[in-house]
């Protein structure tokens, strides 16, 4: 349920298009690379 929620973030993230995710997901103080972590196990 957790991952579910950060892959539907990330694809949030990506689909609008208000640049480099990594960017955002830095601005929004999370952690890029748990997130890539996290997809690449998913």
């Amino acid at each position: 349920q957790t991952l579910d929620y950060f892959r539907s973030f990330i694809i949030d993230i990506i689909d609008r298009d208000e640049g480099p995710w990594r960017t955002q997901l830095r601005i929004k103080g999370f952690d890029c690379a748990l997130f890539e972590q996290l997809l690449d196990e998913g």
